[in-house]
């Protein structure tokens, strides 16, 4: 089991992985008021990590393979100070899935890289780890397989204490990435609840 906190005052973090591109979240449940009056969730920090490739001579002169090491730790290294800024119970994931556009690509192994190597250092620092599919998402979030990724950011929004204002800061093509991770943060925390329910705690 991962380190104990109540249910009353889970916090999770969400993480949609990518290797240019990827998105974090930390969200916490709080109580509304006296017993009874039940939660909300709310944001508590969001971070969409870009990482670029080394451009002009520092291009040249560096090996591909130890440029791409600075990138990994760039995402790596937000996802920590993430970590220790929050102190999250649960990292919500978003599963890899191969796109048949990436299948055999290098983009593809660099994106499942970050994704192993993102749940291998969640468990190295105790955290309840989760991946999610689209899918999952979507059913959660919309009840139906057929809803767009618009779809579910808009449920999301609704949902999520202090999401819209922060999702409306960030430009299109970078928005999405925060959304997904706060969709799988979101359901990390509800299946580490159900956990501790059923083990009584």
């Amino acid at each position: 089991m991962v380190r104990g906190k109540t249910a009353s005052d889970l916090t999770a973090m969400g993480f949609d992985p990518g290797f240019t591109k990827a998105g974090i979240v930390v969200l916490k449940q709080i109580k509304r008021g006296p017993p009874g009056f039940g939660t909300e969730i709310r944001l508590l920090h969001h971070k969409f990590v870009k990482t670029e490739k080394a451009q002009g001579k520092e291009r040249r002169d560096v090996r591909v393979t130890n440029d791409d090491m600075r990138r990994y730790f760039e995402v790596l290294a937000e996802l920590s100070r993430s970590f220790s800024s929050h102190n999250p119970t649960a990292l919500g994931i978003e599963a890899y899935t191969v796109n048949p556009k990436q299948q055999g690509s290098i983009a593809g192994v660099k994106t499942f890289g970050v994704y192993t190597g993102a749940m291998f250092w969640a468990r190295t620092v105790g955290m309840f780890v989760a991946p999610y599919r689209p899918s999952d998402l979507k059913r959660r979030f919309c009840g139906q397989q057929s809803a767009s990724k618009q779809d579910v950011e808009d449920a999301l929004r609704d949902e999520v204490v202090g999401l819209a204002e922060a999702l409306d800061d960030i430009p299109k093509g970078q928005r999405e990435h925060v959304a997904d991770a706060a969709g799988c943060a979101v359901l990390a925390m509800e299946e580490l609840d159900r956990i501790r329910k059923a083990m009584g705690l």
